[in-house]
């Protein structure tokens, strides 16, 4: 009896291959995008993942087994690509988890007679040979994975193919649950067209790797489809033979690899968005990990979301999605921190605003205390807050939370900021509703306003003399100055206050009193003890905060801002 593991490639490390060097990234889960101009070495990266793994003796809807080979998708020069010098030799290795043990391939390109090849062997994590066998799998033996690589042959127009290379029959053999699949997902991605539902189309280009299974339109041939109807078919062809085997293996299927150079070719961007859709549904149905590569920022802007979102449950630290772009075709590299507005700038090479690539988000407070009150919280917590690659254009609106709260029912602008409220807001129960269905908003830390927050802290560091606030500030305030004058005054206004205006009086002597010591607060780092004291309230606020970052970011994503 078998238990349950799932395989898959985890990383690539491509120490040296043509001008590819030094590029290392975490292959994602689910979906993985490579991106990047032209002639930068996308494709490359493709053709050495798809030779890492293999499954013989099970064939796809291609009619071949599930394999790739670099060499027979790739051209190796021998004056270019292979030396005998081993300081000079292509070195890239490959990370698997496969019966849920870590195991690594090393790759280089070998001579055997006048033919190259690129020989997975079995390594280190360091790429150092192991001459061994590892968990059944031979010394240059291919991890038995099932893989697929669908490359631009299929969008090898029919129209401009020799009619005696090319064949196209009609077939029923398909099983039906895959026929069936197969005219859904069709129609999710183009369209509504009429289908027929007993039979497929197969077609054949001899002397090119052109091959795949489509519909059979019921009111023209599969000989007219346009060149993304016809790319979608070899797509999905993939996606039904991996269904195809999880069906012959049963509890021995363990997931797959489906590799796609430029998945976004002669694919309209609504179109793209629905293939992702549906390939985002095959990656968890079959374990599949799918890596692409795409010049599409439709592509990207939705892998890109799907990223975000994700990372939202730090009880999950999986990369389930991930866009690599690679920058600079005269030296490649990685992007650090990828964002779409990053990746589109470097897309169009636009100088002036990639050397300014932060995204531009605003964030509207009550008034100045809570203004006050959030950067001193930034400035201790920074490194807990998601805001790498943001400029954050803090507002004061000097209107009150109720208004704020309204404003995104109002005008639609207001879903695309973040909205900051005082602590107190949530000991209101009539405004939870509205919180929790607005994601862009959150609030400060504590159960008060920031100045009251201030106030009722001041008189619990007065009975608590040995309190390190004291001992860290006695050059600037002392229990005595405190007792009796920032707090003396205050207290007394605030006993003497009743009536029917009490609350705006309470509100306003509040503000007056912030105002005269603010000074004293920020000097003296009260909100950093105040912090440190109630670290339950600092985490929620982190926690809330985050949450509404992750959602501006979706949101610019979706957007194109």
């Amino acid at each position: 009896m078998s238990t349950h593991h799932r395989n898959l490639i985890k990383s690539i490390y491509i120490k040296k291959f043509r001008k590819l060097k030094e590029i290392k990234f975490d292959i994602a889960e689910r979906i993985t995008v490579i991106a990047g101009h032209n002639g930068i070495g996308k494709s490359t990266i493709l053709g050495l993942i798809a030779n890492g793994s293999e499954l013989k003796g099970h064939y796809s809807y291609f009619d071949k087994t599930f394999q790739s080979k670099f060499e027979e998708i790739f051209h190796l020069d021998i004056n270019y690509d292979y030396t005998q010098n081993q300081d000079e030799k292509y070195s890239v290795i490959l990370s698997y988890k496969y019966n849920n043990n870590d195991i690594y391939k090393y790759c280089t390109v070998t001579k055997h007679g006048k033919r190259l090849r690129i020989v997975p062997r079995n390594a280190t994590k360091e790429g150092k040979q192991i001459n061994q066998e590892i968990d059944g799998i031979g010394t240059s033996a291919k991890v038995p994975i099932p893989t697929l690589y669908v490359g631009m042959s299929r969008v090898i127009p029919i129209g401009e193919s020799k009619s005696e290379h090319y064949t196209l029959t009609h077939t029923s053999s398909i099983h039906e649950e895959d026929l069936n699949y197969l005219i859904e997902c069709f129609k999710e991605i183009i369209g509504n067209e009429k289908l027929n539902k007993e039979r497929a189309s197969k077609q054949d280009l001899k002397y090119s790797t052109k091959r795949s299974i489509g519909p059979d339109f019921q009111e023209y041939s599969y000989k007219s489809v346009s060149l993304g109807q016809d790319s979608l078919s070899s797509i999905l062809t993939a996606v039904m033979s991996f269904r195809k085997l999880k069906r012959e293996l049963g509890d021995q299927y363990h997931g797959g690899i489906l590799v796609i150079d430029e998945i976004d070719a002669c694919l309209h961007p609504s179109a793209q968005k629905n293939l992702l859709k549906v390939l985002d549904k095959a990656t968890k149905q079959l374990d599949l990990q799918i890596i692409c590569t795409s010049h599409s920022l439709t592509v990207i802007q939705e892998v890109l979301g799907k990223q975000i979102n994700t990372k939202q449950n730090k009880n999950d630290q999986r990369l389930y999605y991930n866009v690599v772009y690679i920058q600079d075709t005269a030296r490649p590299r990685i992007m650090k921190n990828p964002s779409y507005k990053k990746i589109k700038n470097d897309m169009f090479l636009r100088l002036n605003s990639y050397q300014d690539d932060k995204q531009d988000v605003k964030i509207y407070f009550e008034d100045d205390e809570a203004l006050f009150f959030f950067n001193q919280i930034e400035k201790i917590v920074s490194d807990k807050l998601e805001i790498e690659g943001l400029r954050l254009d803090k507002i004061s609106a000097q209107i009150s939370c109720d208004t704020l709260l309204k404003l995104p029912s109002k005008d639609s602008y207001f879903h695309s900021v973040i909205i900051v409220l005082d602590g107190d807001v949530s000991q209101q129960g009539m405004y939870h509703p509205i919180i929790n269905e607005n994601e862009n908003i959150c609030t400060l830390p504590g159960p008060e306003s920031p100045e009251r927050i201030i106030h009722l802290y001041l008189k619990e560091l007065i009975d608590n003399t040995d309190h390190d606030f004291w001992t860290n500030n006695q050059d600037n305030i002392t229990v005595q100055f405190t007792r009796d004058t920032i707090l003396k005054e205050l207290d007394e206004e605030l006993s003497a206050t009743n009536g029917s205006n009490g609350k705006r009086k309470r509100r306003d002597m509040y503000k007056k009193w912030f105002n005269e010591f603010k000074t004293v607060f920020e000097r003296t780092n009260i909100i950093s003890y105040w912090l440190n004291d109630n670290p339950e309230e600092a985490q929620k606020f982190i926690d809330g905060f985050n949450k509404s970052i992750k959602y501006i970011r979706t949101f610019y994503i979706q957007n194109d801002h």
